[in-house]
C-alpha cells in the first residue's frame, strides 16, 4: 500500500514567510509571493489579495505565533480584514 504523503512543516513555514508581509501590511513589498505564483506586479498583488482569505484561514495562526516582536506593536492587516484565523 502506498505511503500517504503529508505536507512537511518546513513547507508550511516557508509559505508563512512568503505571505508574512502581505498578512502584516496588506502589501507584498519585496515580491516574496512571486515564488508562489503571484508576480511582483500590480496584477500579481491584486491576485494575492484575492487569495489572501484562503491563505489566512490556513496559515494565519502560524503567522501570528511566529511573527517578529517588532510587528506586534501594530495590528496585522489580515487580522483586521479577515478576523481571527483560529
Amino acid at each position: 500500500m502506498p505511503v500517504k504523503r503529508r505536507a512537511g512543516k518546513k513547507h508550511i513555514s516557508a509559505e508563512v514567510q512568503a505571505w508574512a508581509e502581505l498578512f502584516q501590511t496588506g502589501h507584498d513589498g519585496f515580491g516574496d509571493l512571486s515564488e508562489l505564483g503571484y508576480p511582483w506586479t500590480r496584477e500579481g498583488e491584486e491576485a494575492a489579495r484575492w487569495a489572501a482569505p484562503e491563505a489566512w484561514a490556513r496559515l494565519g495562526a502560524a503567522f501570528l505565533n511566529t511573527r517578529p516582536d517588532w510587528w506586534t506593536t501594530t495590528p496585522a492587516w489580515a487580522l483586521d480584514k479577515f478576523g481571527d484565523p483560529q
